[in-house]
Parts: structure tokens; C-alpha cells; sequence
């Protein structure tokens, strides 16, 4: 089970190490990087003026004074992805044998929908579940609902 960045590193682990992952679940990743991903990485880039008070009680006793530095670098780190041709995980998430599925928040203002629509397509065995209130946080938002569907896919 993968969320935003870990989604991407779960479909990387899992198509180089098929042996080891049975089954993927995956939430809020994107398989590469565009301007539009940027532009809304930048739209959040000022933690304290961007980021919802919810967001900030969530995150600031985790990472205290780390967490602008720490959300600079991330935003740093996918301009430089991007600038590098943005791929992040296409290839490998074309190449799982894994029954695979995907989740996303329709409202997500961090992943828009065309990401994890995409790995729908191009995952074999992928199958994909819209919350349609949903944002980048849908296991926090809908834990019953969503922890539910993902024990349900993990047990098929």
C-alpha cells in the first residue's frame, strides 16, 4: 500500500521485485511530472499562507520547523524531475503483473485526476476507485469507507 510519493515507490518495488508484491494498492502518486504538477506545487509552496490550518496541525508536530524547508525541497526536487523529463515510474508501472488498485480523491489539488486515471489504464489488472469529495488525504477523510475497500481487495 502506497500514498503520494510511496505510491510512486510502491510501483517502482513492485515491478522490480515482482516475487515480492502480491497485490498494490496505490493513492495519490503520479507516474511523471508536467507544468501542471508543478504549477500546483507552487500554489501550495508557502506552507503558512497556503496550507489549510487542518494541513498545518497534521504536519507541523511532525516535522516543527522542518516542514517549509522540507516542503521547498519536495517542491525543488519535481522541477528538477521535471526538467530531467518528468518521468517517474511510467515504465515500470506498464511492466506490473500485480492485480493493482487505484485510488484518488477527485478533488485532489495536489494529483489531478489524468495521474491516476493514467495508471488505470496502463497498469494491467488495474481497477480504479474515485472519492468524489475526495482530496490527497481520502485515508484519513474516508477511513471506514476506504480502509473497507482496501482490506476487500487485499482478501479477493
Amino acid at each position: 500500500v502506497g500514498w503520494s510519493d510511496g505510491a510512486n515507490a510502491a510501483v517502482i518495488l513492485a515491478a522490480r521485485r515482482p516475487e515480492a508484491v502480491r497485490k498494490l494498492v496505490i493513492f495519490g502518486g503520479n507516474a511523471w511530472v508536467e507544468q501542471e504538477d508543478i504549477d500546483s506545487y507552487e500554489a501550495t509552496r508557502d506552507v503558512k499562507k497556503n496550507w489549510s490550518k487542518r494541513m498545518l496541525a497534521l504536519h507541523e508536530p511532525v516535522y516543527g520547523d522542518g516542514l517549509q524547508p522540507m516542503w521547498d525541497g519536495f517542491c525543488d526536487a519535481m522541477k528538477g524531475i521535471m526538467e530531467r523529463g518528468g518521468d517517474i515510474c511510467k515504465g515500470e508501472a506498464q511492466s506490473l503483473k500485480c492485480p493493482t488498485f487505484v485510488l484518488a480523491g477527485a478533488k485532489d489539488p495536489i494529483v489531478p485526476n489524468y495521474h491516476p486515471e493514467w495508471f488505470a489504464k496502463n497498469i494491467p489488472n488495474a481497477r480504479l476507485h474515485f472519492f468524489p469529495d475526495g482530496k490527497h488525504n481520502i485515508h484519513i477523510k474516508y477511513n471506514d469507507e476506504f480502509n473497507k475497500m482496501v482490506l476487500e481487495f487485499l482478501a479477493e
